[in-house]
């Protein structure tokens, strides 16, 4: 009988026994079907098996190896990999209706917790909180710039789904086994039935392939249009879905150790916000404020100054025009920016940091 190629299964790190046990069911197997089977068995070696006559039997030994688990499986996305960083922007209305908050945080995998038999992944979150005025009145009820890095959520994968721990029970919080015409399911950070999936794209994750699913939602003024998988959606990663009157969040970039892959590789992803390491932030003063051209902000303690941003509520940076500055103070004109609200930020020697909000008249 002429004997067919051979053929390397693959190379099994356990014990005597599960060998013998695998061998005598393919020997089983094959004998019941009429062919010959040869094999030679080498405890912790290479179990080599030569089948003849046709490729059923190759099939049938590799699913039957499959369901024994000896054939590791390499295709499922690891969604939840050391050093994922998701990089997010809010903007709000604080406690206080007088006040907005922006908030500019980034949220790392700090380890893991086991929770009812359940190992999840830490979600750890660090970032800045800055809040200003609504209004040109009064704003003394407006906090000081803080920051902040606390646990914000305990995750964990499944197969193409991703839970989330909520105190008491276990949530969804993402199902990526999606195909175009499909319904969203409801989950922790989807309230809406009515989501169906219109195309899906792929984006380069590491080295992983991840889909894109592109979807429309009904009656919303200001949509979510996307889900990444394993990043989230195009409003973060945890938070809802659904956008409501007074709050916005948006996802600003996903990186794994430092390296941007969302929006697209290789994208600007400010990473070092909010760090515990961070010097504390003194809350300087200016006056005139609000004004519609120059104002002057007290220094002080700062020393030399070797930095200067502006930034609207938002976090874009916007243009103004520093004026001669004596020791101790700083002289803005603000005639060519636009009205609004602004945070100065200034850096002095030795990386000590100043913060005040200003308004344009």
């Amino acid at each position: 009988m002429q004997i067919g190629s051979l053929m390397n299964c693959l190379s099994i790190r356990t014990s005597s026994l599960v060998f013998v046990v695998v061998f005598i069911g393919c020997k089983i197997l094959v004998e019941r079907r009429g062919f010959f089977l040869f094999s030679r068995l080498q405890p912790f070696a290479l179990i080599r098996i030569t089948i003849v006559k046709t490729d059923f039997m190759k099939r049938t030994f590799y699913i039957l190896l499959l369901v024994l688990g000896l054939i590791p499986a390499t295709y499922g996305q690891n969604y939840l990999q050391p050093g994922s960083q998701w990089r997010i922007n809010a903007t709000g209305l604080s406690m206080s209706a007088e006040c907005y908050f922006t908030e500019q945080y980034v949220c790392e995998i700090t380890g893991d917790s086991l929770v009812s038999g359940q190992i999840y992944k830490k979600i750890n979150c660090h970032g800045l909180k800055t809040e200003g005025p609504t209004s040109p009145n009064p704003w003394s009820n407006c906090q000081p710039p803080t920051t902040f890095n606390h646990l914000y959520a305990l995750v964990r994968q499944e197969g193409l789904k991703l839970y989330i721990y909520d105190n008491p029970e276990e949530k969804l919080l993402y199902d990526f086994d999606l195909q175009v015409g499909d319904t969203l399911p409801l989950s922790y950070n989807n309230y809406d039935n009515q989501v169906t999936i219109d195309s899906i794209t792929t984006i380069q994750i590491g080295n992983e392939v991840r889909n894109v699913f592109h979807f429309t939602q009904q009656n919303q003024s200001f949509e979510i249009n996307k889900i990444i998988e394993g990043v989230g959606h195009n409003w973060g990663f945890i938070g809802t879905m659904q956008p409501f009157e007074f709050f916005e969040t948006s996802l600003e970039c996903f990186a794994i150790n430092d390296t941007t892959y969302y929006p697209s590789l290789g994208a600007p992803c400010e990473l070092n916000v909010g760090l515990s390491e961070e010097p504390d932030i003194v809350l300087l003063t200016a006056s005139p404020n609000p004004t519609d051209a120059t104002m002057v902000i007290e220094t002080g303690m700062l020393g030399e100054i070797h930095r200067l941003d502006m930034v609207d509520i938002y976090g874009n940076q916007c243009s103004f025009k520093e004026s001669n500055s004596d020791a101790g103070i700083v002289k803005l004109n603000l005639s060519t920016a636009e009205s609004g609200v602004y945070i100065v930020r200034i850096v002095g020697e030795n990386g000590s940091v100043g913060m005040t909000r200003v308004v344009r008249l």
